[in-house]
């Protein structure tokens, strides 16, 4: 008996570990992606993605290892931070690379794109008399559990995530089918199969085993680290701003090199201290 329990504690603690790798991952690449280039919107905007799904994941491994019921149901409000805002972050980043922000250009429509998100946050975070028990709480081998209820509030949920998503592939298709760049042909393609695997692997894990098999845990902050990756690899191979962020600084760099070198060359005394600097912004 002692022995039993020792491996459900042991399947519970692996559980909240992974969930917690997962979010230190993702928030891990946000960073890295922001400190390339703070100025370029979707690297803010990715950033605010790793936030949200880091927030997520974060709750799950807090929830997983609660000691109760109550506890639990603390950190699963705190995890609804997360995923209540991450599919609307994501179609607003969507929206950035594919050169449809500027639908957006009245901050009042950034309302109809948040909509879904606070209501999410009204309805699953904060307490109030319409979904007074918002979550359905099961202790299991892998720890604290929500089984889904699929009521009308899990199926506005289900909307909201599956319409968002679905929306953003249809951008990142046309994206890619209506441009002749390749480079760009190539970052839509990666972007597009991996949400789509994120779609359709955490709709299975997350809607259709967890109704039918109430002793499985809901995966779909792991499955984010697929679309994640994916996103923060096309950043770091040739970023939506980081390249002319890149480009901005080698004029900055030419510019003091001709300026420097050319405006004082007629200084014999300063020719050979010209030399070196004018090398070491060039190499720079």
């Amino acid at each position: 008996m002692g022995r039993k329990r020792g491996n459900i504690m042991l399947i519970t603690l692996m559980a909240s570990l992974i969930f917690s790798a997962v979010s230190i991952v993702v928030l891990a690449s946000g960073v890295f992606t922001l400190q390339s280039n703070h100025k370029a919107s979707s690297n803010r905007a990715f950033f605010a993605l790793t936030v949200a799904v880091a927030v997520w994941s974060s709750g799950m491994a807090l929830s997983a290892v609660a000691p109760d019921a109550s506890i639990c149901e603390i950190f699963r409000r705190f995890a609804t931070v997360g995923w209540s805002t991450a599919y609307a972050v994501l179609l607003h980043f969507i929206l950035i690379i594919t050169g449809k922000a500027s639908l957006f250009k009245k901050r009042r429509l950034y309302i109809l794109l948040y909509l879904p998100a606070l209501f999410c946050l009204y309805a699953f975070v904060i307490p109030n008399a319409l979904n007074p028990f918002p979550y359905n709480l099961k202790q299991t081998r892998f720890g604290w559990i929500n089984v889904a209820q699929n009521n009308i509030w899990d199926l506005l949920f289900y909307a909201y995530y599956i319409g968002f998503t679905l929306i953003g592939l249809f951008l990142l298709y046309r994206w890619g089918k209506n441009s002749s760049d390749n480079n760009i042909k190539k970052k839509s393609r990666i972007i597009l199969l991996s949400l789509t695997a994120a779609l359709v692997l955490g709709t299975i894990t997350d809607v259709v085993l967890n109704s039918l098999f109430s002793e499985l845990p809901q995966m779909a902050p792991v499955i984010m680290l697929i679309p994640n990756l994916a996103i923060y690899h096309v950043l770091q191979k040739d970023s939506f701003g980081i390249k002319d962020s890149v480009d901005k600084k080698n004029k900055i760099y030419g510019a003091v090199y001709k300026r420097f070198c050319l405006h004082n060359s007629f200084r014999p005394a300063d020719i050979s201290f010209q030399q070196q600097l004018c090398c070491r912004l060039h190499r720079f």
